[in-house]
């Protein structure tokens, strides 16, 4: 029986990422995984038989069960079985490994809105639920809207991957896997007209906070997320700041998980809005506010939309896709210097040709 320090206590094996390889009593009534911290704890309860116990604890091992630390006393030494044949004893507790889990999140240097979001949702639908079977993940997703699905399928694979990373069994988890419903969001193919961008820029330009025109004004000139739109603000340096032909250029350098927006390219009135931005008005810029601000609006175009216009009128006006991509900062992080140098030479050529179009409609 696998080592403890009280006869007849419940009795605890504390490991690190060794679901493929512990071994069990083959006549354990319920073994309960759960976590604790960043280890798997399993929970070995109401074990018939033998009580002779090794009152060693955790020793050095050099393979099989006592290569993660387990001592089993003589008796039970023949009668272990493999834990991976068991899978149905798995159990995930989202409770115990939020604050590792949201931590991990953190280190793939995610969008904190992103991974905000999908701790949200978990936290809503999915703490102090347990998850021990495929039809506990058909459960969870019972009665949700396509919308509350969207979030919370995104942000329970995300709880999966963190698990797998941290050593859980791949086969068990894939089999949870395949019982996430499909997303049925579909592709959002609306694009703004010319008339609802007008009419949107001339509401915006009447707001007396100066951070959400600036903010608006920048993303309809250089098509960039939001996210990168008001950390280019917050952060605005006019030494930075390259004069072009008619337009500006800054190196930004932002990276969003494979991708890198290289540059900012925007006109005149970008510029002279955030050289205005003081740094305490800067301060109070988000993702968040920016996009509350806006929806508070009516009839203005949301953020994403902006970006939508942007990008299928560059091609209207026959920008290469490649290079409205570069200027948008969909660009892999893996391109190659050469190439790299000439989607500059080629965003400097064509991005005239979108600032003149806006100068025609917005000035």
């Amino acid at each position: 029986m696998c080592s403890s320090t009280a006869s007849g206590s419940p009795k605890f094996v504390s490991l690190l990422n060794c679901f493929n390889f512990f071994e069990i009593p083959r006549n354990a009534a319920s073994v309960l995984p759960f976590f604790f911290n960043s280890q798997i704890v399993l929970k070995i309860r109401d074990v018939k038989g033998s009580s002779n116990v090794d009152g060693t604890g955790f020793e050095p091992a050099t393979s099989g069960h006592r290569a993660f630390g387990l001592h089993c006393s003589p008796d039970y030494e023949s009668r272990l079985v493999s834990f991976s044949k068991v899978p149905d004893v798995y159990e995930v507790n989202y409770g115990s490994v939020k604050g590792n889990f949201a931590e991990w999140l953190k280190s793939k240097r995610l969008n904190e809105r992103y991974v905000a979001c999908m701790i949200s949702y978990l936290d809503r639908f999915v703490n102090n639920k347990l998850i021990k079977s495929p039809m506990d993940v058909v459960r969870i997703f019972s009665g949700l809207t396509s919308g509350q699905q969207h979030n919370l399928i995104h942000a329970l694979r995300a709880l999966f991957n963190f698990l797998g990373a941290m050593g859980v069994n791949e086969a068990w988890l894939d089999m949870l896997r395949k019982n996430i419903p499909r997303d049925e969001v579909g592709i959002d193919l609306w694009v703004p007209s010319e008339e609802q961008i007008v009419n949107s820029l001339k509401k915006m330009e009447r707001t007396e906070l100066i951070q959400h025109k600036a903010a608006y004004r920048l993303a309809l000139e250089s098509g960039l997320r939001l996210t990168e739109v008001v950390r280019l603000i917050k952060n605005f340096n006019q030494t930075e700041v390259q004069s072009a032909n008619g337009f500006y250029v800054v190196p930004i350098g932002y990276f969003r998980r494979s991708k890198l927006a290289y540059y900012a390219f925007f006109k005149d009135r970008s510029k002279r809005l955030m050289e205005n931005v003081s740094m305490d008005d800067a301060r109070t810029l988000s993702d968040k506010n920016a996009t509350k601000y806006v929806q508070k609006r009516v009839d203005v175009v949301a953020y994403k939309y902006l970006r939508k216009f942007v990008f299928d009128k560059m091609i209207e006006l026959g920008v290469p896709e490649s290079v409205a991509d570069f200027i948008q900062g969909r660009t892999p992080k893996s391109v190659g210097a050469k190439h790299y140098m000439m989607l500059v030479r080629q965003a400097k050529q064509y991005y005239p040709k979108y600032a003149e179009y806006l100068e025609t409609i917005v000035g």
